[in-house]
C-alpha cells in the first residue's frame, strides 16, 4: 500500500468537501437575510388607535382634551374626543379655548371655542403624510392682548391602515 505525499495540500485537505459546504450555507444564509431585512422593514406599521391626553393649565385658565386619535389609511387620521376648558372670570374680553393638531410634518389646524361654550364633543379627520405621528396642543387666551398660550406638545405614533 503506497501513500501519496502531497506536500502543498492543506493540512485539512481532506475535509474540503465539508467546509465549502458549510461555506455555501453561510452564503446562502446572508443572501437570504438581504433578501428578507429590507422587506421586513419597508412594510407599513399596524394601525393602532392612541388615547389622547392633552392639558394646558395657567392661573385662571385650565383646557384638557380626552380622546382618541386612530389612522385612517396611510395618510389619514381620525380623532374623537372631549374638549373641556375653564376660563376664570374678570377679562375684559370673551375668552376661548383652542385644540391644535397636526401631522408632524404640516402646519397646525385649530378648533377653537369660547370658554362659555365648554364642554365640546369633538369628531373630525385629519392629513399627514404616510405614516407619520400627529401632533396635539391646548391653549387658552391666557397671555396679554388675548394671546394663546399652550401646554405642552404631545406626539403619537398611531402607524397606518389599508
Amino acid at each position: 500500500m503506497n501513500k501519496i505525499f502531497m506536500p502543498d495540500a492543506p493540512a485539512d485537505a481532506a475535509n474540503a468537501p465539508m467546509r465549502s459546504r458549510g461555506r455555501r450555507l453561510a452564503t446562502a444564509l446572508m443572501a437570504l437575510t438581504a433578501l428578507v431585512l429590507p422587506m421586513t422593514s419597508a412594510a407599513p406599521a399596524h394601525a393602532v388607535t392612541r388615547k389622547v391626553d392633552v392639558y394646558y393649565g395657567h392661573e385662571n385658565y385650565e383646557v384638557h382634551f380626552i380622546g382618541t386619535v386612530k389612522p385612517k389609511g396611510p395618510t389619514g387620521y381620525t380623532v374623537e374626543g372631549e374638549l373641556n376648558g375653564w376660563c376664570g372670570a374678570g377679562a375684559a374680553t370673551a375668552q376661548s379655548v383652542n385644540l391644535r393638531y397636526a401631522g408632524s410634518s404640516k402646519s397646525w389646524s385649530h378648533k377653537a371655542f369660547w370658554c362659555d361654550d365648554m364642554p365640546q364633543h369633538l369628531t373630525f379627520e385629519g392629513e399627514r403624510k404616510s405614516g407619520e405621528t400627529v401632533e396635539f396642543q391646548v391653549g387658552a387666551t391666557s397671555q396679554p392682548f388675548n394671546l394663546y398660550g399652550y401646554g405642552k406638545k404631545m406626539v403619537y405614533d398611531i402607524g397606518t391602515s389599508s
